[in-house]
C-alpha cells in the first residue's frame, strides 16, 4: 500500500458523548469501550496510521469524554480532539472542521469499529477517487437470505384464516446496511447547516443526492465489525484473544507468561489461583487465593479479585472489584460489584454495583435491558419501582377521565370555531408510534389548513429548526383558531381518548410520526421503551427552542429518571405553563 496516495486524505472519527453512540445502560461512547484493555478508537487510529493518513480529528460530545481519551503517540500522525458545543450528529460534526478539511478527501468513521482492514479501506478510497463520487457510503452484507417468509393471517375473532409461505426470493428487502464509514469530498460540507443536528443517512445523504452530486455505495470486501450490542462487544474481545497472532500484535506491551495468557506490569497473582487461557490481565491487578479465571476473559487495569471468586468468559473494566466467593459468568463488570444473595451473576451487566439483566450470553447479542432490584425497596422505591406502572396507569385513567368530563362542553365550542374558521374536518388523525414502536392513531383538533403538506414542501427552506422538526415564526399553514389552540395546547385535548385507550400516557416523550422514526436510532430506541405521553420534559423545558439536540437530551433524561413523583411534577408545571399562555 502506498502511503503517499493518502497525502490529501484527512480522517474524522466521531466518538460521540455520554448519550450518543453508546449502548444503554452504559453511558460511554462505543468508541471508548476497551477491547483487550485498549479503547476501540485506538484500533481505528492504528489502521489509519498504517495507511499513511497524517491528520485525524476526534469529535466528542462532552468535555468529560476528553479526559477518557488516552491517545498513544503514533509515528507521523497528528491527532486532534474537537469538543462539540452541542450534539451535532454524524454529519453535523464535520461542519466546525470545514476550514481544516477544505480541499481534502475526508474519511468519516462514525461507529465503534475495530475490525477495520487497511487494505479494504484503501480500496474504498481509491474507488471513490476514480469514480468521481462526491460521497461514497460503506456497505456491509448481513448474510444471504435463504429462509422463506411466513405470514399468519387472523380474522377479527382471532381465528387463523390463512398461513402463507413465500419463497425467500420474493423478499425484496435489501440485506445490506451501512457500515458507518464514509468517504466524501469537502464540497459536500456546504450542504451542512452551521448549527444544529444533522444525521448522515437520514438528512445529509438525501440532500446531497437532490443537489445533483454523485453518491455511490462501496461493498466492503472484508469483515467490518462494529459494536451494536453488549453481546457484540464481548464477542470482539473473545475473538481477538482466540486469534493469537492478532492478539500478540495488539498486546505488545503485555508479557505472555504462558501460551495465550498476557499479563501487564505490577500484577499480583496468588499461586493458588487457576488461570485457563486465553486471558488478558491489566496492570496493577490483584488476584487473591483460589480465584478461578476461565477464558476468554479480559481483566482491566487496577482490578481486585477477592479470594474464591470465579470468572468465566467475562470482561472487567478498569478498577473493578469482585467480592469473595462470587461467581461471574458471561458478564460485563464496571466498578465495584456488590455481593448478591445468590452469590453469582450471569449474563448481566454490573455498573458501579448496580446489576442490569441483558441476556447477553457472550454470543446472543443484547435484549431488553432492565434493572435488577437487589434489596427490599423503601416506600419511595416502591413508588418508582414495581408499583410505578400500576400507579402510572391509575393516574392516567383518573386524570384523563376527569379532564375529559370537565372539558367536554368546551369541545363543542372548539369544533364550531374550527368549522367557521376554515374548511376541513374538526379532528386530525395521524399514525404515531407508541411504546415498543406499536402504531396507533393519534387524535388532535385540526389546527392547519387542508393544503398543509403542499405548503410545507414550498417553504421547507425557511425551516428555523433542525432534525425532524419543522418550525417557523408565523407558520402560514396554521389557521387563526389553530394558532390559538396550539399556543394554549387545547388542540391536544382529544388525545385524552388515546390515554384512556392505553395508547398513550399523560406523561412521556411525545409520540413520533412514522417519518420521524428514522432519525437518530439510539434516541428513538431508548424513548420507545416507555409509554409516549401528552406532556413531558420537552414540553415544559425545551419546546421554545429550535434545536433537535435539546429534544434528544430531554427525552433521554426522562427515560433515565422517570418516576411517579417526576410525572406529578411535570403535570403541575404543564398546567402552570398552559395557564400562563391563556
Amino acid at each position: 500500500m502506498e502511503a503517499e496516495s493518502n497525502m490529501d486524505v484527512k480522517a474524522v472519527v466521531a466518538i460521540g458523548g455520554k448519550n450518543s453512540r453508546s449502548i444503554d445502560p452504559v453511558k460511554v461512547p462505543k468508541a471508548l469501550f476497551p477491547i483487550a484493555n485498549k479503547p476501540a478508537y485506538q484500533y481505528t487510529l492504528e489502521t489509519l496510521e498504517r495507511m499513511g493518513i497524517r491528520e485525524v480529528f476526534l469529535t466528542v460530545g462532552d468535555k468529560e469524554i476528553v479526559s477518557a481519551l488516552t491517545n498513544e503517540p503514533l509515528e507521523g500522525m497528528k491527532v486532534r480532539t474537537v469538543v462539540e458545543d452541542h450534539p451535532r450528529g454524524t454529519a453535523g460534526c464535520l461542519k466546525p472542521l470545514e476550514p481544516e478539511l477544505s480541499g481534502h478527501t475526508i474519511v468519516l468513521i462514525a461507529a465503534g469499529l475495530i475490525s477495520l482492514h487497511p487494505e479494504d479501506l484503501q480500496q474504498m478510497i481509491l474507488h471513490h477517487k476514480h469514480s468521481g463520487a462526491d460521497l461514497t457510503v460503506g456497505l456491509v452484507t448481513q448474510g444471504e437470505k435463504k429462509s422463506g417468509i411466513e405470514r399468519v393471517l387472523l380474522n377479527g375473532n382471532n381465528e387463523i384464516e390463512e398461513v402463507v409461505q413465500l419463497h425467500f426470493s420474493m423478499d425484496r428487502r435489501s440485506n445490506m446496511e451501512t457500515s458507518g464509514i464514509y468517504v466524501l469530498e469537502s464540497q459536500v460540507l456546504e450542504h451542512i447547516k452551521p448549527t444544529g443536528f444533522m444525521d448522515m443517512k437520514e438528512q445529509l445523504l438525501p440532500k446531497v443526492r437532490k443537489s445533483g452530486m454523485k453518491v455511490e455505495g462501496w461493498k466492503h470486501k472484508q469483515n467490518c465489525a462494529g459494536i451494536r450490542t453488549i453481546g457484540d462487544y464481548l464477542r470482539m474481545n473473545f475473538e481477538l484473544l482466540r486469534d493469537t497472532p492478532q492478539a500478540k500484535q495488539h498486546l505488545d506491551d503485555y508479557q505472555e507468561i504462558t501460551s495465550q495468557i498476557w499479563v501487564g506490569r505490577n500484577v499480583s497473582i496468588d499461586p493458588t489461583a487457576t488461570l485457563i487461557r486465553p486471558l488478558v490481565i491489566g496492570e496493577n491487578t490483584s488476584i487473591d487465593k483460589n480465584v478461578t479465571l476461565i477464558g476468554p476473559s479480559v481483566i482491566g487495569p487496577g482490578c481486585q479479585l477477592k479470594k474464591n471468586s470465579f470468572i468465566r468468559e467475562s470482561v472487567l473494566w478498569a478498577d473493578s472489584s469482585l467480592p469473595s466467593d462470587f461467581e461471574v459468568d458471561k458478564c460485563l463488570i464496571s466498578g465495584k460489584a456488590a455481593r448478591f444473595d445468590t452469590g453469582y451473576c450471569r449474563e448481566s451487566i454490573i455498573l458501579n454495583g448496580e446489576p442490569f439483566l441483558d441476556g447477553i450470553g457472550a454470543v446472543l447479542g443484547g435484549t431488553t435491558v432492565r434493572k435488577v432490584i437487589k434489596e427490599k425497596p423503601s416506600w419511595t422505591r416502591q413508588l418508582n419501582g414495581r408499583l410505578y406502572p400500576i400507579l402510572k396507569r391509575t393516574l392516567d385513567l383518573a386524570f384523563s377521565g376527569t379532564l375529559l368530563l370537565l372539558t367536554l362542553p368546551l369541545w363543542t365550542f372548539i369544533a364550531i370555531a374550527i368549522k367557521l374558521d376554515s374548511r376541513g374536518p374538526v379532528f386530525f388523525a395521524q399514525t404515531r408510534c407508541g411504546k415498543d414502536a406499536r402504531p396507533f392513531k393519534m387524535i388532535k383538533f385540526r389546527t392547519m389548513v387542508q393544503e398543509a403538506e403542499e405548503i410545507k414542501t414550498r417553504i421547507q427552506n425557511l425551516n428555523q429548526s433542525d432534525g425532524p422538526m419543522f418550525k417557523i415564526d408565523g407558520d402560514p399553514r396554521e389557521t387563526r383558531v389553530g394558532r390559538f389552540l396550539r399556543r394554549t395546547n387545547l388542540d391536544e385535548l382529544p388525545q385524552l381518548l388515546n390515554v384512556l385507550q392505553g395508547h398513550m400516557s399523560v406523561v412521556g416523550p411525545r409520540p413520533l410520526s412514522m417519518s420521524e422514526m428514522r432519525f437518530n436510532p439510539h434516541w428513538r430506541d431508548v424513548r420507545l421503551k416507555v409509554q409516549q405521553g401528552l406532556t413531558g420534559l420537552w414540553q415544559i423545558k425545551g419546546k421554545s427552542t429550535n434545536f433537535f439536540h435539546n429534544w434528544i437530551q430531554l427525552d433521554l433524561q426522562y427515560v433515565d429518571e422517570c418516576s411517579f413523583l417526576l410525572d406529578l411534577k411535570i403535570i403541575f408545571l404543564t398546567f402552570f405553563k398552559a395557564l400562563s399562555k391563556v
